[in-house]
């Protein structure tokens, strides 16, 4: 997510406040943030269902080692049955549907994991 939008800011700085780390991107470049993934051991990703979609589209990425995902959140736009079934096959964690408002100050809603059913 990017930092203007507040599931950005907000995840980032909850991070933090956990004593967590935050990889962020410069660039959407899908190959890019599947190493990140993988190089620094990235347990949670917040990211738009676009870029979901373009993380699945990566040469390769079914046959990477994401292991040390434990969770994806994604918002800012509505995510396809398809596409959402397809990311959780593929990626083997959970997935939390998070909705919010810049004006609520963060997520107001999230559809956790046990509750995705595609």
């Amino acid at each position: 997510m990017p930092l203007f939008h507040i599931g950005g800011i907000g995840y980032g700085l909850s991070a933090f406040g956990r004593g967590g780390h935050t990889v962020l991107m410069q660039q959407v470049i899908p190959v890019d943030i599947v190493e990140a993934i993988r190089q620094h051991r990235v347990t949670h990703g917040f990211f738009v269902p676009t870029v979901i979609q373009m993380l699945m589209e990566v040469p390769g990425v079914a046959e990477m080692n994401m292991s040390s995902l434990k969770c994806m959140l994604y918002g800012g736009a509505p995510i396809g049955e398809a596409v959402l079934k397809r990311a959780m096959e593929m990626f083997g964690c959970g997935f939390i549907h998070c909705y919010g408002m810049t004006e609520t100050a963060g997520t107001v809603i999230t559809l956790v994991p046990e509750d995705h059913d595609p």
